[in-house]
């Protein structure tokens, strides 16, 4: 089987249907810029196309945390990419009215928090995805997302809040990248414990090996 190993340009066995996925796209987005079906410009843009996917294959790929194993960006579906994007955008606007509506009247319901949930993804890009699609939903913003799956999210409101905790944008998203990962809501707490126990580990490799100091 082939890998394409991130970081070179070599291309061999199972990734040719991705080198072959990358190469339709640029070379049909050359055709709809440039308009012309002349030999030669539909020669110099397969060339450019093909020369392109060659070298940039590698940066569209992305190691499994867990295994190693690369994960190719553009194992995706095009028509779920494209059906996320479309819930996105009305959660985005949901929100946005919602936000508005509280400003507009004037209204003091605010209660801020931070909620807690694990979302271990394998893919790093699906990580990603869903810390990026939070922060774009107005009344939620990604404050951190641990090395294990740990994500912590300020909500504005309780409403922002129970939405972020009933998993419907967790759950899009590991589908979206055929993850079995599950979503766990963990208690408010969870944070305190996690920088708690930082502190403490700090402490401990700041004391000198043979016991307390003595002045």
């Amino acid at each position: 089987m082939m890998k394409v190993h991130a970081g070179n340009s070599r291309i061999n066995g199972a990734a040719l249907i991705y080198f072959f996925k990358l190469f339709v796209v640029l070379f049909g987005i050359w055709i709809l810029l440039s308009g012309k079906f002349e030999v030669k410009f539909l020669a110099a843009g397969l060339l450019t196309a093909l020369g392109t996917a060659y070298l940039f294959l590698p940066l569209l790929t992305v190691e499994n945390k867990r295994t190693g194993e690369p994960i190719y960006l553009l194992k995706v579906s095009l028509w779920q990419i494209l059906g996320y994007g479309m819930w996105l955008v009305w959660e985005i606007m949901k929100s946005s009215l919602s936000a508005t509506a509280l400003v507009l009247r004037g209204s003091l319901d605010y209660t801020p928090r931070v909620v807690c949930f694990a979302m271990d993804f394998e893919n790093p890009v699906a990580t990603a995805l869903l810390a990026n699609s939070i922060t774009l939903t107005p009344g939620t913003i990604t404050l951190s997302v641990s090395e294990d799956g740990v994500f912590a999210v300020h909500a504005m409101t309780e409403a922002c809040a129970a939405q972020l905790l009933n998993g419907e944008m967790q759950q899009k998203v590991a589908r979206l990248y055929g993850e079995n990962c599950s979503f766990v809501p963990l208690p408010e707490r969870t944070l305190i414990a996690r920088a708690e126990n930082g502190a403490h580990s700090l402490l401990k490799q700041a004391r000198p090996k043979g016991g307390a100091a003595h002045g």
